[in-house]
């Protein structure tokens, strides 16, 4: 199964459905055999690509950056005649081996780069890469953090407001307040965790799409800052889409 470089980019830049076409392949709880490990990082080094061809265009504002083959980067032989390796399965590999989420820790080579030189490839499986994803980590836990009061602040004023002002009991100014994407500003995810802890079922089915697709790339982040007010249920969702998308 192949992820194009147009999914990622439109899962970056505001939450959507990613559609996943066929079933992914199962591994057993048993060491797989070298060739399927190598199958699975190549899927991997590909949806990492795609990453990373994205946050290169954004930063450098050259929309054709990646779409055709970059030999110094894929494998080839490059314009000086030079045999080059795939640089990506290495990177895919170091992503794995510190338990980084992928879009994180390619978001990360490019944070806080104002008015420097883009990272290029070889540079994300390097010591000071996997430092600055570290670096990175703290700030967007925080910012995670802030997510979660900021929308717990907006709906409890929404709802304090209802019940005064109309009158209404708690669970209906909680719903109104939910599905009132208009006035109340908060995040998918939250309405879909705040329904479902409220029992509001119709609700949280609603927002579940959204709230995977904003949880799914960050959720050891999500995990560390929401704790437990993140449902089992759309923790196993994420787990299973992730292994889709990896090819796993």
């Amino acid at each position: 199964m192949a992820v194009c470089w147009l999914e990622i980019e439109q899962v970056i830049r505001e939450p959507r459905v990613i559609d996943l076409d066929g079933d992914p392949t199962r591994v057993e709880a048993v060491v797989p055999p070298v060739s399927v490990v190598d199958e699975h990082i190549d899927k991997m080094a590909s949806y990492v690509r795609s990453i990373f061809v994205v946050c290169f265009r954004e930063a450098t504002n050259n929309p054709d950056y990646g779409r055709a083959a970059m030999a110094d980067w894929d494998g080839g032989t490059n314009r000086f005649g030079k045999k080059c390796s795939n640089i990506w399965p290495k990177i895919a590999r170091t992503i794995v081996e510190v338990g980084a989420d992928p879009v994180d820790y390619v978001q990360a080579q490019f944070w806080a780069r104002q008015g420097m030189k883009a990272p290029a490839p070889n540079y994300l499986h390097s010591p000071e890469a996997i430092e600055r994803w570290e670096n990175y980590r703290e700030p967007a836990l925080a910012q995670v953090e802030r997510q979660l009061i900021a929308d717990e602040n907006s709906v409890t004023r929404s709802v304090t407001s209802l019940a005064h002002g109309m009158g209404w009991d708690h669970n209906r100014a909680l719903t109104y307040t939910l599905k009132n994407t208009q006035m109340v500003q908060a995040t998918a995810l939250f309405r879909y965790c705040k329904a479902w802890s409220s029992g509001l079922n119709n609700i949280s089915a609603y927002f579940q799409a959204a709230a995977l697709v904003q949880y799914v790339f960050r959720q050891a982040l999500y995990d560390a800052a929401w704790g437990d007010f993140v449902p089992e249920s759309l923790r196993q969702d994420a787990v299973d889409l992730r292994s889709r998308l990896r090819g796993y």
